[in-house]
């Protein structure tokens, strides 16, 4: 309620300060009544304007969106799988993500760097200590 006030009273202090961007109009009101016809008719265009500009914009928004989702999608694929896509790169694909073959087990291989040595800490430290937590009655 308190914001419907504020927003009469920025009217009021509005009609206040500029008296003749309300009187001019409504004189020309009553004097030509043809002038409210062709002022409803300038607003409505300049409306219909506004929305048909915004409806173009979302669309072109989209348009951007997609056409990056694109650019970002095949630059994944180029990164992880060298800008080939074989058949089983395509044989399952998820929100745009192009997996692997589930019928085939990944292939996993583990090399060894190093040579490890051993622990130069005494035996007893870092041992696993197993506990149980009782619950105060």
């Amino acid at each position: 309620m308190n914001n419907i006030t504020q927003i009469f009273k920025a009217i009021w202090q509005f009609v206040k300060d500029h008296p003749f961007y309300i009187i001019i109009p409504l004189v020309l009101c009553f004097a030509t009544p043809s002038f409210v016809q062709d002022l409803f008719t300038m607003i409505m265009t300049i409306i219909g304007f506004l929305v048909l500009l915004a409806i173009i914009g979302i669309l072109i928004f989209q348009h951007k969106i997609r056409t990056m989702q694109k650019e970002m999608r095949q630059r994944f694929e180029q990164q992880n799988f060298g800008g080939q896509q074989g058949e089983e790169q395509r044989s399952r694909s998820w929100g745009g993500f192009t997996g692997f073959d589930s019928n085939r087990d990944p292939e996993v291989k583990i090399y060894k760097t190093q040579n490890t040595p051993e622990k130069k800490v005494a035996s007893d430290v870092g041992d696993y200590i197993d506990f149980e937590e009782k619950k105060d009655n």
